[in-house]
C-alpha cells in the first residue's frame, strides 16, 4: 500500500482547514494541490503524471479521481456523489492563509471581469486591522 508521509501530512492539513468538505472531497483537494506543487503546473495532465508516479498507481486511476472532483454530481459514478461548491471554500481558504500571515496588511485579488471597453476590472483589498477596504481599477488589458 502507498504511504508518503509529506502527502499524508498535507491531506491532514487540508482536511482540518476545510471542515465543511467531506473527507473524500478534502482528500482529493489535497491530492490536486500537492500534485500541482510537484508538477509546478496546475493542469490535470501534469498533476496526474506526477501523482501517479509518486503514489505508484495508474495514470487513469489518478486522472479519474481528480477529474470527478470538479465535475457536477450528475456525471459522477455512484449514487451518493456530491458536487463541490467552490464559493463556500473561500472563507476557510482565506482564514487558513491569514492564520500564519506575518502582517496586519494584505493585498487580495478577488477576481476579474472584462467590460465592454476590453478592460479588466480587478478588485483588490487591503486589510489594515479589522477593516477591509476595496478599490476597483480599470488598469489591465487582457492578454
Amino acid at each position: 500500500m502507498f504511504r508518503h508521509t509529506p502527502l499524508y501530512s498535507w491531506i491532514g492539513r487540508v482536511v482540518a482547514a476545510f471542515p465543511h468538505l467531506s473527507r473524500p472531497q478534502a482528500t482529493v483537494l489535497a491530492l490536486y494541490s500537492f500534485g500541482a506543487i510537484l508538477a509546478r503546473k496546475c493542469g490535470l495532465t501534469s498533476v496526474t503524471v506526477h501523482l501517479a508516479k509518486l503514489m505508484g498507481v495508474s495514470y487513469d486511476t489518478v486522472r479519474s479521481r481528480l477529474q470527478e472532483f470538479y465535475q457536477p454530481a450528475s456525471v459522477k459514478s455512484g449514487t451518493q456523489r456530491r458536487e463541490l461548491d467552490v464559493a463556500v471554500c473561500f472563507a476557510p481558504l482565506l482564514a487558513w492563509v491569514l492564520k500564519g500571515w506575518p502582517s496586519n496588511r494584505l493585498a487580495l485579488a478577488l477576481g476579474n471581469c472584462i467590460n465592454t471597453d476590453n478592460k479588466v476590472s480587478v478588485a483588490a483589498g487591503s486589510n489594515s486591522g479589522a477593516d477591509l477596504e476595496f478599490q476597483f481599477h480599470d488598469l489591465a488589458r487582457p492578454v
